[in-house]
């Protein structure tokens, strides 16, 4: 009689743990058949594009244009929120702290993980707390001087600049930005002595250019094109891998004998870590289509951003990483800060 009751409890039990076993399985199989499904249906509602610049800018108004693509190759609005401030880790960290869903994106520039983390270690940008989806558009930047310096060619510009007992005043975008490193690695490979002037963005810094009050500046080659037009500046030298379409007889620094000296602001759309493969892969797709239409393309121009060659996302990691190594020993020997 005894045995017979254990039996009957051991089979209740065996019962009892199947059902149980069934319950999780039916939980777990429905969980993951919705991620599945959700992941497949990206996006069904609108996506959040976080840009860490200023509004009017050029990384906003190309983040703009982007968004204003996407919603069409998505089927989604796309909707821009300009995050800004602490050296663009305001915006950077909400990115990094969002669902990893794929309904929050960056859109940046490469010197928010490149630069800003030498200069402002304090603000913990960590590239590993995201992955790459696509790189959209460059911004080459040209060696100007103001429009009485007496140089026309980069040898003549080293000749004058060495011959001033001061050397030159050099006008930069803020301290640190790409402007600032690519000015001071600049000066210091051409063997001139410059004195940085800081201020709160090109557009800031260029009239005093103009005006004569600053001897050189590093300036996008879309705002370089516009002043050479008028007469307002002279251009020296561009800074990129190849002349600038809107400044087709500017050389490059490769061209005159220095391939060291490059650097320009690249846009980057990048997702939390850890997003599922398939979302980036919707939302990279979608953007390389958008980053093939003329209309896109020209848009892009007028703010001076080129279309970069194709780069996978394992390609601009690794382009961020070798920027990041780069710019790192610029900013220890020459001591910059963000003051």
């Amino acid at each position: 009689m005894k045995q017979q009751t254990i039996k009957v409890r051991t089979q209740r039990a065996a019962k009892t743990a199947l059902t149980v076993a069934g319950s999780v399985a039916g939980m777990v199989g429905a969980l993951f058949a919705g991620t599945v499904q959700a992941q497949s249906d990206y996006p069904n509602k609108p996506i959040a594009m976080i840009v860490n610049f200023a509004a009017g800018g050029a990384t906003d108004v190309a983040g703009r244009t982007l968004a204003e693509y996407l919603r069409d190759k998505l089927g989604q609005p796309v909707v821009v929120e300009n995050l800004t401030g602490a050296g663009t880790s305001i915006g950077t960290a909400r990115v990094a702290r969002a669902p990893k869903d794929g309904y929050t994106i960056l859109f940046s520039t490469a010197s928010t993980f490149t630069i800003t983390p030498h200069i402002q270690p304090s603000l913990n940008i960590n590239l590993a707390d995201f992955q790459a989806i696509a790189r959209v558009g460059s911004v080459p930047l040209a060696l100007s001087t103001r429009k009485d310096f007496p140089a026309a060619s980069l040898n003549e510009f080293i000749a004058a600049a060495k011959a001033r007992p001061k050397g030159v005043s050099s006008g930069t975008a803020g301290a640190g930005s790409i402007h600032d490193i690519l000015n001071r690695y600049t000066f210091k490979r051409l063997g001139i002595e410059s004195v940085p002037i800081h201020y709160r963005g090109e557009s800031a810094a260029l009239p005093d250019l103009m005006s004569g009050q600053t001897d050189a500046q590093f300036v996008s080659v879309a705002a370089a094109a516009q002043q050479l037009q008028t007469g307002a500046i002279r251009i020296i030298a561009t800074a990129s891998p190849k002349r600038a379409a809107s400044l087709p007889n500017v050389p490059t620094f490769a061209e005159l004998g220095y391939p060291d000296i490059f650097g320009d602001s690249w846009q980057i759309v990048m997702l939390p870590a850890g997003t599922a493969a398939p979302i980036g892969a919707r939302l990279s797709t979608a953007i390389a289509d958008v980053m093939r239409m003329p209309a896109f393309v020209e848009r892009l121009a007028k703010v001076g951003a080129e279309i970069p060659p194709p780069a996978t996302p394992a390609d601009i990691v690794k382009l961020l990483a070798d920027e990041t190594k780069r710019w790192g020993v610029v900013v220890t020997e020459n001591k910059i800060t963000a003051n």
